[in-house]
Formats: C-alpha cells, structure tokens, sequence
C-alpha cells in the first residue's frame, strides 16, 4: 500500500473495567508481514471510558514508504493485559485534530429550560 497520502492511524480505545493497560503501536512492512517498524507508546487508557488516539506514521517510520501494510496494537510490558476494546480505526490524511475535553454532570440542574420560538 502506498500511503503518501496519509499521516495518522487514529482509533478509540476503551480501557475496560481497570483500564491502565501498557499498549504499543508498531508497523507491519511488506507482505506476510516480512518486517516490523518502530514502536510508538500509547498513554495508558482509563477506566470504563473511550479515548481518541492520533499515532502518527512518521513516529512509526512508515510515513511514505511504498510496502506499508499494517499497523498492531500489542501489549508493551512483556505480560497479559486486561481486556481493552477498539473502535472506528481508519487513516487520516491531514493533521490530527485539536481535542476539546467535555465533563457533563447529567446530574446537576441548569435551571429551567430555554425555549425558543419563531414567529
């Protein structure tokens, strides 16, 4: 696969029940895959909670090359990790987007509802 013109793996990772799981992200070259690329670590996912990660290629020094043929995600500590979940894996092609981090107390009031009418 030539991938000239994509710059990010992005995916959302669960953490499951304990979240905290030590994961890598590596490259597969060629066909088999023959060869494995650089390791990029990923920040520990949390707890029962989704989060977007960005890896992007050229931290696994697949960026532009021309036998690209997939990408893993392992264990990073030489051990069983807890069960994590994925989700909506593709590749981007452009910059990785700014993210804006949202808490929402559905418990909490914001007093009466606004209505809003057109005449």
């Amino acid at each position: 696969m030539t991938n000239t013109a994509y710059a990010f793996v992005s995916f959302w990772l669960h953490g499951g029940s304990s979240g905290g799981q030590q994961l890598q992200v590596y490259g597969t070259l060629g066909n088999g895959p023959s060869a494995q690329s650089g390791r990029y670590y990923l920040a520990a996912p949390l707890a029962n909670a989704w989060q977007q990660y960005f890896v992007p290629l050229s931290a696994l020094t697949v960026a532009n090359v021309t036998n690209f043929s997939g990408f893993a995600i392992q264990d990073a500590a030489g051990g069983t990790e807890p069960t994590f979940y994925l989700d909506d894996i593709q590749l981007l092609n452009s910059t990785a987007p700014t993210l804006t981090h949202l808490n929402v107390n559905a418990a909490q009031s914001s007093g009466q509802p606004t209505r809003a009418c057109s005449g």
